[in-house]
């Protein structure tokens, strides 16, 4: 037909319209749009070409749309923390350490004790600080010893739904009495091996010094985290989640049922137990309002969808009054209880990470640098407690600053978790570079502290960068807190990209 393109003309124009297409589709299928209905005439194949031209070119001005977008995203995120080559090889190097003697902490069958080998806390698996250790390393690095640790509670609760704070297979007291430590096992052997014809002995709260009401939300949180960390730890939690509840149901026996919080009735309530103090605790309740959560997470989990909706409701009812009676608003800290003013720095790290906006958790990390930062790392408290207010066998021992004035590196490592999350949440960008290079230093900080001291000590004097302790009591070596603790914080650094 006169003026009809030929066949062979028609080619080039066909081949690339054809070209154009498949780059469409490809373009169309990974940005998951809706097909657009092609031309399928050959008289038409001039426009599908000018078409296909003005969607490739719309896509290209898109794509670059994006690359620069994500380069602004880029720069917003700021430059890595800077870190000298030295420093970087003693944190690793430290990391490794840690690392390596963290398996003399590991019991099998039984679980995570504070110390290795044959030191003071080696015989006891103690929930709070398993708990503690498995948050920061041990349920991502190695779940197994949590699931031990947990069995090894569970299996001594109580009818009335209580936990033991810890099981111990040699008598503690014993132990931390010099001259008659080496009388803990054989002693133990004698009187619970053959009289009671038991391996182990389960320790429940207040049938010691101690009243150590903080046993059970450690011990339901770190349930929790066994829950999200596998498939098996999810089976492990169905098995005794009707525990679980028990356990719940004995603490909500010591809760106001005004305000929902845990009122402590014995002194050493809590880590910190050789200070007498009671109450309404802050680090008490931050846990108790965590266990809730957790509880609520692993009923949802497990399909319990009722449990979980009660679960969640007194949750918030915990958090509520936390926030309306233990934080301080106006200086940015969480307080020692409802009834005491003074800053309590466990309480603080641990409302920040798990209660308040980043916004808040920043301020709450400026009053830290403020009051508690020392040569050593954070103390526990500002104000420091009375001499007369610590136990007296803490005082007898020469140790009246244990828990009152000392630094605890874990405390330390866990608030360099915090400024992890503060670096990287932040919608400010000189917010995140100012936390991006504080939790970089603070860690090589941490590093050089272990290094001179030689070991990663429980505790240390907060001033003087030497390890707690004297010829009545010297604090562990190679303590699971410090070095777990450090492990989470070496790991966050990495995973932020920062190392």
């Amino acid at each position: 037909m006169a003026g009809e393109p030929s066949g062979e003309s028609l080619k080039p124009q066909q081949q690339e319209a054809e070209r154009f297409d498949k780059l469409h589709e490809v373009l169309k299928r990974a940005k998951k749009e809706k097909p657009k209905q092609e031309l399928n005439s050959e008289q038409d194949s001039k426009a599908k070409v000018e078409a296909a031209k003005e969607r490739a070119e719309k896509e290209e001005t898109a794509e670059k749309v994006e690359g620069v977008r994500g380069k602004i995203e880029d720069i917003e995120q700021g430059e890595k923390p800077k870190i000298t080559k030295e420093d970087k090889t003693l944190v690793d190097e430290t990391a490794k350490d840690t690392k390596t003697k963290l398996a003399d902490n590991v019991k099998r069958g039984f679980g995570a004790t504070p110390d290795g080998k044959r030191g003071i806390y080696s015989d006891r698996v103690f929930m709070r600080d398993a708990a503690r250790a498995a948050e920061d390393y041990f349920a991502d690095a190695n779940p197994q010893v949590l699931t031990d640790s947990l069995n090894t509670i569970l299996k001594y609760q109580r009818a009335d739904g209580a936990l033991p704070s810890g099981v111990e297979r040699a008598y503690l007291p014993l132990k931390m009495i010099p001259g008659l430590d080496r009388l803990a096992k054989p002693l133990f052997s004698l009187i619970e091996g053959r009289i009671r014809g038991r391996q182990e002995r389960p320790v429940y709260a207040g049938k010691t010094w101690y009243g150590e009401e903080d046993a059970i939300p450690a011990t339901i949180i770190a349930a929790g985290k066994l829950c999200a960390s596998s498939e098996a730890g999810k089976e492990f939690t169905r098995q005794h989640f009707d525990q679980l509840t028990k356990a719940v149901e004995f603490t909500n026996h010591k809760v106001d049922s005004e305000d929902g919080l845990i009122e402590c009735q014995q002194n050493g309530p809590d880590w910190q137990n050789s200070i007498n103090r009671g109450g309404k605790l802050g680090g008490v309740n931050i846990l108790w309002a965590r266990s809730l959560e957790s509880m609520a997470t692993m009923a949802r989990e497990l399909g319990r969808e009722d449990d979980a909706k009660l679960f969640h409701e007194q949750y918030e009812k915990v958090k509520d009054s936390i926030m309306a009676k233990i934080y301080n608003k106006e200086e940015g800290y969480f307080k020692a209880s409802t009834e005491d003013s003074r800053l309590d720095t466990v309480a603080s790290i641990q409302g920040a990470l798990h209660l308040l906006d980043i916004r808040e958790a920043a301020r709450v990390e400026q009053t830290l640098a403020d009051k508690v930062k020392h040569k050593s790392g954070l103390v526990n408290f500002d104000r420091p407690y009375e001499k007369t207010d610590i136990k007296l066998w803490h005082r007898a021992q020469g140790i009246p600053d244990y828990h009152n004035k000392d630094s605890w590196p874990w405390v330390t490592c866990e608030n360099i978790m915090l400024k992890v999350k503060i670096g990287q949440e932040h919608p400010e960008l000189a917010v995140r570079e100012q936390f991006k290079s504080e939790a970089v230093a603070d860690l090589v900080d941490v590093s050089e502290l272990f290094k001179d001291a030689g070991g990663a000590y429980e505790v240390f004097k907060p001033d003087t960068r030497k390890p707690e302790g004297n010829y009545r009591y010297r604090a562990p070596k190679n303590f699971m807190g410090s070095m777990a603790a450090f492990e989470g914080a070496h790991s966050a650094l990495q995973k932020a990209g920062w190392l």
